[in-house]
C-alpha cells in the first residue's frame, strides 16, 4: 500500500532540518553523562585496586559499582546535565553574547577531554 504524501515538507527536508543526530541536545547530554560515569568507574575501580580487600571482594566490588554508576548514577546525571544546561543556557539567553548550544556542550566535552587525558597520564595535545 502506498503512502499518502505529507502536506508537510518532503521527508528528505525533514531529516536535513533537524540535523545530525549526533549533535543533538539529548544526545550530547547523553554523551556528557556516560563519559562523567565511565570517569567516576575508572576511579572508583583504581581505588579498589589498591584497596585491602581478596581479589573476590575487589571483583565483587567493581561489578556492583559499575551496576550501580552505569544504572542509576547515569540515570541521575543525564537530569541533573539536563536541568544544569538549560539552567545555562538560560543564563546565556540573558547576556548580550549569544552561544549556541552546541558551543556549549563543546565547551563540556572539551573539559572532559582534558580530565580523560589528566587522568590517563597522556599529553592532551
Amino acid at each position: 500500500m502506498a503512502r499518502k504524501p505529507s502536506s508537510s515538507r518532503p521527508e528528505s527536508r525533514r531529516r536535513s532540518a533537524r540535523g545530525f543526530a549526533a549533535l543533538r541536545h539529548g544526545t550530547l547530554i547523553a554523551a556528557e553523562a556516560v563519559l562523567i560515569v565511565g570517569l567516576l568507574k575508572d576511579w572508583v575501580t583504581g581505588a579498589v585496586r589498591a584497596s585491602d580487600l581478596p581479589g573476590y571482594g575487589k571483583v565483587l566490588f567493581v561489578m556492583g559499582a559499575t551496576l550501580g554508576l552505569l544504572g542509576g548514577l547515569f540515570l541521575t546525571l543525564e537530569r541533573v546535565l539536563a536541568r544544569g544546561v538549560a539552567g545555562t543556557h538560560a543564563t546565556f539567553r540573558a547576556l548580550p553574547l549569544r552561544l549556541p548550544s552546541l558551543a556549549v556542550h563543546a565547551l563540556i566535552l572539551g573539559l572532559l577531554y582534558l580530565v580523560y587525558a589528566r587522568q590517563l597520564g597522556f599529553a592532551p595535545f
